[in-house]
């Protein structure tokens, strides 16, 4: 547990001098007598060997879209004594689920484990919290709704009186009641749907957009927007 030299000098003219204690690893908490003796005196000193304490838990990335997941770590002030060390883990969010414990192994500091989160339909703040002999650490996760990723028009050019149907693609799944996206039309000449609803666990939906006969080649605007991301696509008529 502790090793000292087995002796050690004091220079001439001085009074005092330092040595160095080397600790091993413990799997509890322990105290070691350290003892110095010179002819007929004896003193004596305890060193306390404790077990390593929670210095910190971190989540990689810390925002995340719904659907995907995120990497925790949990470190340690020191190596970890033989049969490892368990952290207890809790979230405060029902968005994401962390296992109930990570153990560090044996001879390490640190371990990793893996934070799920589920579809969401707003920003969500999950709080993961770390604990060890009544140590606790806390790291925070973003979890965000689904963002547009693209909106695509097929066909993108038509003659007037004809229809196009539009996709439209999120970067996630969305979240149990679906994810509803404006839709809109900068001329009259095309008509959509003022929302479209992409269905929860999907990733994206489609919609009718009916043109009108037009005199001259008309450049409508198709616009969807959801949680402040924007996508558009121009439709022609002819």
């Amino acid at each position: 547990m502790a090793t000292v030299p087995s002796s050690v000098k004091v220079a001439s003219g001085k009074s005092q001098v330092t040595f160095t204690v080397n600790t091993t690893k413990v799997s509890a908490q322990k105290v070691a007598t350290i003892t110095a003796k010179n002819g007929n005196v004896t003193m004596s000193a305890n060193l306390t060997v404790t077990l390593p304490s929670l210095a910190s838990i971190s989540i990689t990335p810390a925002s995340v879209y719904g659907g995907t997941s995120s990497t925790g770590t949990v470190i340690l002030t020191g190596a970890a004594g033989s049969g490892g060390v368990i952290v207890k883990l809790s979230i405060n969010s029902s968005s994401a689920t962390a296992p109930p414990s990570v153990t560090v192994e044996a001879g390490k500091t640190s371990a990793n484990f893996t934070v799920k989160t589920g579809a969401v339909a707003e920003t969500v703040v999950a709080t993961v919290t770390g604990s060890l002999d009544g140590v606790s650490q806390t790291a925070t996760l973003t979890i965000e709704p689904p963002a547009i990723k693209s909106l695509t028009l097929n066909p993108a050019s038509l003659a007037g009186g004809k229809n196009s149907v539009g996709t439209i693609t999120i970067g996630s799944i969305a979240p149990t009641k679906g994810l509803v996206i404006s839709v809109s039309s900068s001329k009259s000449s095309a008509k959509a749907p003022t929302t479209v609803t992409i269905p929860a666990g999907k990733t994206s939906a489609t919609f009718t957009i009916k043109t009108s006969a037009v005199s001259s080649t008309n450049a409508v605007e198709i616009t969807a927007t959801s949680n402040g991301i924007t996508a558009t696509a121009t439709l022609t008529i002819t």
